[in-house]
């Protein structure tokens, strides 16, 4: 149909617009034959499984049960005998009954019948199919007259309109997705305001543990008192920025302490659950490798290597806890962003992060530090920074 419809609304070659019409007309009729006949094979195959029994066409399993469920209305019982019985049918005649029809090791009729129908109708729809696109006349190329008058042909036409409305729908979208976001960005369409968790009950030990396996225990990683008096004076610093709650987004890490101290940041700004929303792998804590369970004070060794080449991890561990580098990390900053950029526009983002690693990467590949530096701007728990590469401006910024 879509076939006859632009036959008639473009006719070829200057034909006359009969022409055009009545082979409009006679396309539509042929693809209508050609769904007929695929229908007639679709329900000859229905009945063949016994979904569908028309007037005429015999159902496949015939038995004294089923004739008097036929009559009656009503489900006749089994012989006593073939109550629990199981009979399969035969393996080259396999099929599943549905409905009231049950069968007994009476006849079982043959699929052969109905089955010729489906070479017919296939070979049947084939040739109608190749009628049809052969009727169809093809575009012939425009004359040199017609190019040089200003002539325009059906495809151009086509063409031109398709261009035309997918520019027109990518250029309503602010935050249209550009794929990954070029670090550093010139630019974003977002303030992200960047926020380290509170500490945790395992962070009071003064033990490296990464592994991602305890991520989600409070009991583990749960905020002391001491980190949620770090949070709350996180948050302090954030509302002298003046942010208006119904542009605010907090993405903190599934970590405890993470979701914890976004808790309290969503009930100190009047920010929804709405808005909270859980980041599962991007912002997980950046893993140590075979430091995993040693004193915290081994992190200056693998600062250390960080210095000589962002690409250098840590060795690996027994425990299966990964082992990143630096570049690691940026890797995931950068697709979150990537990701922000492409969901948000003109909001406040703020991203709760476990530990100092993952945000003083990301920092640095913001702003254009180099990443073999990004140590030096270390967070301690509880602190927040912004990063605003947009044209907004935020009150109090510098305070923050």
């Amino acid at each position: 149909f879509f076939f006859g419809a632009m036959s008639t609304s473009f006719p070829l070659n200057g034909e006359p617009q009969p022409t055009a019409i009545g082979r409009a007309v006679a396309v539509q009729l042929l693809v209508l034959v050609a769904l007929s006949v695929g229908l007639l094979s679709h329900l000859h195959a229905q009945a063949a499984v016994g979904h569908w029994n028309p007037v005429g066409i015999r159902p496949i399993v015939q038995s004294a049960a089923a004739a008097k469920t036929a009559k009656t209305g009503r489900l006749a019982p089994l012989p006593g005998s073939l109550q629990q019985a199981s009979i399969p049918l035969p393996v080259p005649q396999r099929a599943e009954l549905t409905g009231d029809v049950r069968h007994t090791a009476e006849v079982v009729e043959s699929f052969q019948t109905p089955n010729r129908m489906w070479p017919f109708g296939a070979l049947l729809t084939a040739i109608i199919t190749a009628a049809v696109w052969a009727m169809y006349p093809k575009p012939q190329a425009a004359s040199q007259t017609e190019k040089t008058n200003g002539g325009v042909s059906r495809r151009q036409w086509l063409q031109t309109a398709a261009a035309g409305s997918c520019a027109a729908a990518l250029a309503d979208s602010p935050a249209s997705a550009n794929g990954l976001v070029v670090f550093p960005p010139e630019k974003l369409n977002n303030i992200y305001i960047l926020m380290r968790a509170g500490e945790g009950q395992i962070e009071s030990t003064g033990i490296i543990r990464t592994n991602p396996v305890l991520a989600t225990n409070i009991n583990a990683n749960g905020l002391t008192f001491k980190g949620r008096q770090q949070v709350i004076q996180g948050l302090e610093a954030i509302r002298r920025l003046g942010l208006e709650d119904e542009v605010v987004w907090i993405w903190p890490s599934i970590t405890a302490r993470c979701y914890q101290s976004a808790e309290i940041l969503a009930k100190g700004l009047g920010v929804g659950q709405n808005r909270l929303v859980p980041e599962y792998v991007y912002l997980n804590a950046r893993a140590f490798g075979s430091y995993e369970n040693q004193p915290i004070s081994k992190v200056a060794e693998v600062y250390a290597q960080d210095s000589l080449d962002p690409s250098i991890r840590p060795p690996r561990y027994t425990d299966g806890t990964p082992n990143e580098s630096v570049k690691d990390v940026f890797v995931r900053g950068v697709q979150l962003i990537s990701k922000l950029e492409a969901q948000y526009y003109g909001v406040t983002v703020i991203l709760v992060a476990p530990d100092s690693d993952n945000l003083s990467i990301l920092q640095a590949g913001l702003t254009g530090v180099d990443l073999r530096q990004h140590y030096q701007l270390a967070y301690a728990p509880g602190e927040a920074r912004v990063v605003n590469l947009t044209p907004f401006n935020l009150e109090g910024q510098e305070d923050a």
